[in-house]
């Protein structure tokens, strides 16, 4: 599976970037994983992992039923394409010149805006979540066997569905969010719009007859809602999670504030990974929340533990994120600082001259 995937991946994006494809480069799998902050070890482990979990799965679908082989098949490969997507995106390549650039450079530029149109990727993915979920669910109500009328059945009523559930997912905006920011809120409407899709497609199987089986719509309720949100909450895992704990580069910076304003920071910090700043921990004022973590990050203990040796050694930055400190705590912290010879930022929200608030930052 590793070298079909880094073959195909290396095929398509030198493709699409007008490249040789026989021309040697540091673009593939490897390279995009440390690219995106893994050590070369983490990179080999990750790859080595990948292929024995390929491995291991082919070994088990020989002890399946074809029916359940294809639906895992099926499944394994829209994970493969997602995978194929997120590390196509990875910058590894130079700008091109006219020197550099292929004879089939004129049409590139049109096929890559249309691969990464978010909206068709969208649709085409939900498609296959919902093809698939009607799918598992024959599967799990009979038992992973799909023979004469119970095959007939799915095969005649899959179109009809597929057409119904993606048309009440469109109609009631499923695709006006963004993926890499759902949020809680959005799991609550993507419950409510599937359970109106697979209302809708019970009331087409109504129609094509009354003796359809209602555990099956239950059981494409179920996976349904799995797979939509799962997939986009995958999407918000990696982008949030994922890749800022592999990022190593970059100055590391402690955030002052383990509040909700030192937790907007974090957030900025971790999904602008190109400012170049890796937090590392929070330091707060109140010893409640020392040894606590918050996104993935511990709180370290107070401002006084800037004076650490060990720990000035491993950071470089300072964000003052903390709006409840008052200005004489603040002159302290700025003295602290200065002391250990540490940069600080200092971030406040102000809303006297502007409709909105807004976020400001200043540097010391």
């Amino acid at each position: 599976l590793i070298p079909i995937i880094d073959t195909t991946l290396v095929t398509f994006s030198r493709s699409l970037q007008g490249r040789p494809v026989s021309q040697g480069g540091r673009d593939h799998t490897s390279h995009r994983l440390v690219a995106l902050g893994f050590s070369e070890r983490v990179a080999a482990a990750v790859l080595w992992a990948g292929a024995l979990a390929a491995g291991l799965l082919a070994v088990g679908l020989e002890h399946v039923a074809p029916p359940m082989t294809a639906f895992v098949i099926i499944s394994v490969l829209m994970l493969v394409g997602f995978v194929l997507l997120f590390l196509g995106r990875v910058k590894v390549y130079a700008p091109m010149t006219p020197k550099t650039a292929t004879s089939g450079r004129a049409f590139v530029p049109t096929l890559a805006n249309f691969a990464y149109k978010r909206r068709i990727f969208e649709v085409l993915c939900d498609s296959t979540v919902v093809a698939l979920a009607y799918y598992g669910a024959y599967l799990l109500r009979f038992e992973g066997q799909l023979v004469d009328a119970p095959y007939a059945w799915f095969h005649q009523s899959l179109p009809l569905v597929m057409c119904a559930q993606m048309l009440i997912l469109l109609v009631r905006g499923q695709y006006r969010g963004i993926w890499r920011y759902t949020s809680i809120d959005d799991v609550g409407s993507i419950v409510k719009n599937v359970l109106a899709a697979c209302l809708g497609s019970a009331v087409v199987l109504i129609w094509l007859s009354p003796a359809f089986s209602w555990s099956v719509v239950i059981i494409d309720a179920v996976l349904l809602l799995l797979g939509i949100a799962g997939s986009r909450l995958t999407v918000r895992l990696i982008r949030h999670r994922v890749l800022p704990r592999s990022t190593g580069c970059g100055r590391k910076i402690l955030i002052f504030g383990s509040g909700e304003l030192g937790q907007v920071v974090l957030r900025l910090l971790l999904s602008r990974r190109e400012l170049g700043l890796v937090p590392v921990g929070f330091v707060d004022d109140d010893p409640s929340t020392h040894g606590r973590v918050i996104l993935g990050v511990r709180v370290l203990g107070s401002a006084e533990c800037l004076g650490d040796a060990k720990l000035r050694q491993d950071v470089e930055e300072v964000a003052l994120a903390d709006d409840n400190a008052s200005p004489q705590r603040l002159e302290e912290l700025r003295a602290i600082l200065e002391r250990n010879r540490l940069r600080s930022w200092q971030l406040s929200f102000l809303s006297d001259s502007a409709p909105h608030a807004s976020a400001v930052a200043r540097a010391s």
